[in-house]
């Protein structure tokens, strides 16, 4: 898989569908109190693949936009 802009909003639209799912089925008590803990850490494990992949896509922007520079040179 190709990493581009457009992958990793995607991911991030859907993380958030599910972080907010998460978050309304513990708020409304709709499944029972010991899921707590692991829908907080699935939600962690998301936030954080979303930051390392906005972290990986601008390096990668960034060597591209080196490398086009010292072609251009």
């Amino acid at each position: 898989m190709t990493l581009t802009s457009k992958t990793v909003n995607n991911f991030g639209y859907v993380s958030v569908v599910i972080m907010l799912t998460l978050l309304v089925l513990v708020w409304f008590r709709l499944v029972p109190d010991s899921f707590t803990i692991p829908f907080f850490v699935i939600a962690l494990v998301l936030f954080v693949v979303r930051l390392v992949l906005r972290i990986r896509l601008a390096t990668l922007e960034r060597q591209a936009l080196q490398s086009n520079k010292r072609q251009a040179t």
